[in-house]
């Protein structure tokens, strides 16, 4: 295994990763060590919820400051 985290660290480098995919890299092979494919999966589900969390907080928070727009009315011939 140390051969294959060594091989994606290097391709991640190279294809010019930010720290944080680095990071992520990391973790993943780290949390596979400990408990496997569950461990990785489990922790990769939480990380995806509290992002979903965060855009849709952020989300709301950006359409109360922006106006409503009110629907325009059909004029009667």
């Amino acid at each position: 295994m140390p051969e294959l985290k060594e091989l994606v660290k290097d391709r991640l480098k190279n294809s010019e990763a930010g720290s944080d995919t680095l990071t992520l890299c990391d973790n993943i092979f780290s949390w596979y060590e400990e408990g496997g494919a569950y461990l990785v999966r489990s922790n990769i589900n939480k990380r995806v919820k509290e992002l979903k969390s965060q855009f849709t907080k952020e989300a709301k928070e950006i359409k109360e400051i922006t106006p409503k727009l009110r629907k325009k009315r059909k004029r009667r011939k």
